[in-house]
């Protein structure tokens, strides 16, 4: 349990981490599209990459932002049952959706990465004028969606703790 604590806590400071990363690429989104606006008044041209690059800047930080709302609990949930339950039968649902979500990123993740994987063998260009390799944005997806599989399994197992009569937060070692 002390291992599962650390890996725990290590875990959410990672997400952290990539929160305030994420923060990073929404403020240089913002510095993009403004000089972007103030290319084409000023000088009347446009910045080419400035669009495209927001895009992808905006692909990252919502991807690597999802496992740290979920662990924050910013995602929309319906609890409205969950409340007049017994304790253990709230962490057997916890742990079941957290599950289910699991599996769902699993299928998700082999998706992403087969997209990722093509465009990366292939060398495939973004058709702007940047001509982007399109596995770099697209790497965004499976990375993403692999953090919040590690959330989704980090739910699942603090919560199987809970029902199988233990927490993850008892200290049986010392």
């Amino acid at each position: 349990m002390r291992l599962f604590r650390w890996i725990d806590r290590a875990l959410d400071i990672a997400y952290e981490a990539l929160f305030r990363l994420a923060a990073v690429m929404l403020f240089l989104m913002f510095a993009f599209m403004n000089a972007e606006v103030a290319a084409r008044y000023l000088f009347g041209s446009a910045l080419y990459f400035a669009d495209e690059y927001s895009r992808y800047l905006f692909t990252y930080l919502t991807l690597i932002g999802f496992a740290y709302c979920y662990r924050k609990s910013y995602f929309l949930n319906v609890n409205m049952a969950l409340h007049r339950l017994p304790p253990r039968v709230v962490a057997f649902a916890n742990m079941s959706s957290a599950l289910v979500g699991l599996l769902l990123m699993a299928v998700v993740i082999d998706a992403s990465w087969h997209t990722f994987w093509l465009s990366f063998r292939f060398n495939t260009l973004s058709t702007e004028p940047s001509q982007t390799p399109l596995y770099i944005p697209q790497s965004a997806l499976p990375f993403g969606f692999g953090l919040l599989a590690l959330a989704f399994l980090q739910t699942a197992i603090r919560n199987g703790f809970k029902v199988f009569g233990a927490t993850a937060d008892e200290e049986t070692e010392r």
